[in-house]
């Protein structure tokens, strides 16, 4: 089960990180790296193009690195494509996991749990109880989860009881949509919200951080959310 978990987590992880390797392609920012997993690396392979494809000694996480004309040129990008490069995890995490909950309700209402009238109805307002989701645990970090508001915004799976393995896909896949639309480094929420601020004028400069200091929010925001009631389904316990 341990090992199942962890293959789960690397999922989401690559899930999140094609999503901007894809996304940079598109706009020909040049990618230097495709890791799966970070430490020592184990084997890496080349491809035609500039991109290698790296696995490392520990498998968990992932990341790409452009290369360093690929950064100068994002930078350079207008508003809306940083937009689409910075969302682009967040954004194959969310419709991963949607998705995944839409066929559970569907197929509840195959098997008779829910009607189409309610089926109708639990799709419409999906979305809508996923953006409140996020602001509940917005709210739970910002009160060290001292506020739960989870239990009025959990996602109905049209009475259908996935099984461990897919409860924990799209688990793991919102809390990594809600994690990195986080405003802190090393978060993509943090991209995000400096692209509109250079977008509006406004004249506010967000420092790079140092390596070190990301890694201690990283650390201490972990330290908060493990805090929280993580649910997201109603078949939850």
């Amino acid at each position: 089960m341990l090992l199942c978990v962890f293959i789960l987590l690397e999922a989401t992880f690559v899930i999140h990180e094609y999503g901007h390797l894809r996304e940079l392609q598109k706009q020909d920012i040049p990618v230097k790296e495709f890791s799966l997993g970070v430490g020592p690396l184990v084997y890496q392979y080349q491809t035609d193009s500039s991109l290698a494809i790296s696995f490392r000694f520990i498998p968990i996480m992932a990341y790409i690195e452009p290369t360093e004309d690929g950064k100068n040129i994002l930078k350079q990008k207008g508003f809306l494509d940083k937009l689409m490069v910075y969302s682009a995890g967040v954004r194959n995490n969310l419709l991963v996991s949607v998705l995944i909950v839409l066929f559970l309700q569907v197929l509840g209402w195959r098997r008779g749990n829910i009607s189409g009238q309610e089926l109708s109805k639990i799709v419409i307002i999906t979305p809508f109880k996923i953006l409140l989701r996020f602001f509940a645990f917005v709210v739970g970090c910002v009160t060290l989860t001292r506020v739960n508001m989870v239990e009025k915004f959990l996602l109905s799976t049209g009475g259908i009881v996935p099984s461990v393995p897919i409860n924990v896909f799209i688990v793991f896949n919102l809390i990594m949509c809600f994690v990195n639309l986080m405003p802190i480094s090393p978060f993509d929420g943090r991209h995000i919200l400096e692209s509109i601020l250079l977008a509006t004028g406004t004249n506010i400069h967000m420092p790079d951080i140092p390596e070190f200091v990301g890694i201690m929010f990283f650390a201490t925001f972990y330290a908060i959310f493990c805090g929280q009631d993580m649910r997201v389904l109603e078949v939850d316990q």
